[in-house]
């Protein structure tokens, strides 16, 4: 896996050369990604793909903060509308996917909100942190303080990038180093085994993950991107790009029927379960087709590629 892993960093800056800046390919892309978005992922290809001013003020109105949610039978929503914390319950205890960005957030929208759905979280055997950016991490020193048998896991890469960020007012300080991820790490609490893939680009640790939820009894597969927005230089673009080629290519050798992500922006959460309290006998609206789980990977891959014109300058 390491082997795997360094290959997609040397095939990203072996690319490196192959784009300038172009502001009729960016707009090519744009609309490339536009297409594939459709209604479905309107919300994500407005966020990543160069949203305009009054793009933006709609988007903000889906920033809210939001009850928990039981979105499959053993898996649990405790979001804001912008940032997502999921929370799996297996039969000898939960894995949870990020903090929130502080402990007042930990608290109010984990541990209070917990309870409201039948969860303890003294039953927290791992946290999963997806990268090393405030608002996922924020939380972890009030997880570490008040619930210290939970393991926290981050990558070497991202404990790194949350030990030397700058403070910000809203953000906790960085978590404790605890164990540290390694790529294609199985993470098995009773009965359930989830699967961790480093796949750097947004941060140079970023953590994905497979995860085996269930609906009605029946297990499925979920892919958790565990950072979306395009880095600032042009290698850390490509990077991405390559991250995410080589993650959907595992994901779906693995079958998986669906994706989610740690932002509601770019998984479309608050969309999908406004869906489900009206219709909460219907089917999952996380789960979805392999057209539609590869128009959500062409979203993201053109928006990416529309970053990479868009930067001044040519190549080296």
């Amino acid at each position: 896996m390491r082997t795997l892993l360094l290959s997609t960093v040397l095939c990203a800056l072996s690319l490196s050369a192959a784009r300038a800046e172009n502001p009729a390919e960016e707009q090519k892309h744009i609309a490339a990604a536009t297409a594939a978005a459709g209604e479905d992922f309107k919300n994500t290809n407005l966020w990543l793909c160069k949203p305009t001013k009054d793009q933006l003020t709609h988007l903000a109105t889906l920033r809210k903060e939001m009850p928990a949610k039981k979105v499959f039978d053993n898996f649990f929503y405790f979001g804001t509308g912008s940032q997502n914390v999921w929370a799996l319950k297996t039969n000898d205890g939960i894995i949870l996917w990020d903090v929130h960005a502080n402990a007042d957030e930990a608290q109010r929208l984990i541990v209070d909100a917990f309870k409201t759905v039948g969860l303890d979280p003294n039953d927290i055997k791992y946290i999963i942190i997806s990268h090393g950016h405030g608002d996922h991490y924020g939380g972890a020193q009030y997880f570490q303080e008040h619930y210290p048998k939970a393991k926290l896991i981050m990558s070497r890469a991202d404990y790194y990038l949350a030990d030397t960020a700058p403070a910000r007012p809203n953000w906790g300080g960085p978590p404790k180093h605890d164990m540290v991820a390694e790529d294609g790490q199985k993470i098995t609490v009773g009965d359930t085994t989830v699967q961790l893939f480093i796949t750097p680009g947004h941060t140079p640790g970023t953590l994905s993950s497979l995860i085996p939820v269930k609906d009605h009894g029946v297990t499925r597969l979920m892919a958790l991107w565990g950072g979306t927005t395009a880095p600032a230089q042009r290698d850390g673009i490509l990077t991405q790009e390559e991250s995410l080629k080589r993650f959907t290519k595992v994901a779906e050798d693995q079958k998986i029927e669906g994706w989610i992500s740690n932002h509601g922006l770019w998984d479309d959460a608050v969309v999908k379960i406004s869906k489900m309290d009206k219709a909460p006998n219907g089917p999952s609206p996380f789960l979805q087709d392999a057209a539609t789980r590869k128009r959500y990977f062409d979203v993201q891959n053109h928006c990416l590629e529309a970053a990479l014109y868009r930067l001044p300058g040519a190549t080296q």
